[in-house]
Formats: C-alpha cells, sequence, structure tokens
C-alpha cells in the first residue's frame, strides 16, 4: 500500500511539474537571451509581454543584473502572438522554483537565457545556461521552444 501511495504521489507531482500557464497572465514577462562576450551591436535579445503587447530591448549588452531597458514602442500585434507562447508555456517547475540560475549561463562565452516573471508586484528571475546538459530536464523542451520563438521575433 505504502509503494501504491507513493507511485500516486509522483504521478501527480509529475503531472503539475508539467504544467503550463495557459490561464495565467502575469503583470509582465520578461524573456530572452544574451551573450557578454559578442563582438555585434545587439548582443542581448530580450523581449517584455505587458498588456497584450511585446516590447524589445534597447540594451546592446545585457550584464546579468536583473536590470531590464525596453522600447517605448510595442512590436507588431504578429510578434505579440509569437512572444505570448513563451509566457503561456512557462514551466511552473521554473515558478516552484524561483530565482535560480541553472549551469554557468555564458561563463564560457556560450550566451545565456534570462527570464522575469512579475505577478502581483513580485518579480522573479532565471538564468539557464545555454548547455542543455546544465538545464533541469524537466525545463528542456521549454528551452528549445523559446530559442525557437527568439529566431521567429529577430527575423
Amino acid at each position: 500500500m505504502r509503494q501504491l501511495t507513493i507511485f500516486i504521489i509522483a504521478i501527480i507531482l509529475g503531472a503539475t511539474s508539467c504544467k503550463k500557464h495557459d490561464d495565467v497572465k502575469p503583470d509582465y514577462f520578461i524573456f530572452g537571451r544574451a551573450f557578454g562576450m559578442c563582438g555585434g551591436p545587439n548582443c542581448a535579445q530580450i523581449y517584455k509581454v505587458q498588456g497584450g503587447k511585446v516590447y524589445a530591448d534597447n540594451m546592446d549588452y545585457y550584464m546579468y543584473t536583473n536590470v531590464f531597458s525596453f522600447s517605448s514602442t510595442p512590436m507588431p500585434a504578429a510578434k505579440y502572438s509569437i512572444a505570448a507562447q513563451a509566457m503561456y508555456s512557462f514551466p511552473v517547475y521554473m515558478t516552484a522554483n524561483p530565482d535560480q540560475t541553472w549551469g554557468c549561463p555564458d561563463c564560457h562565452d556560450q550566451g545565456g537565457f534570462h527570464f522575469g516573471w512579475s505577478e502581483n508586484g513580485v518579480t522573479h528571475y532565471w538564468h539557464v545556461d545555454t548547455d542543455v546538459n546544465e538545464q533541469p530536464a524537466a525545463i528542456r523542451p521549454y528551452m528549445v521552444q523559446v530559442n525557437n520563438i527568439l529566431d521567429q521575433l529577430i527575423n
């Protein structure tokens, strides 16, 4: 009986860790990637989703300080539809583990992913290594999705 109870609890925990934020609308959601040792003019591609609009950063670099700067002009509505996917599929695993850094983002010039979730005036940040082996298994599919979304927003 004890093993059955443990098995049922494991299934419930597994199901809730994969749950997405389909019905949640935070005050704002920030996501993107940055490369510290980048030689180009735009080494940060970070976006803010807020109020049914998406805003591109107006920073050339991001120095992992959780301080972001965004354009005051929203991107086209079609870009919002793309960016909102990152917000609505944000893993519960990440919100259950707030203010985390997984791996060593950009320690080896490989760049890093950055996220901010603000709800009811409380903001949490996550920094994630681009190396899949340094990412928790529970967020790996999401990181692939975010990378694809970022590629679509840039083009």
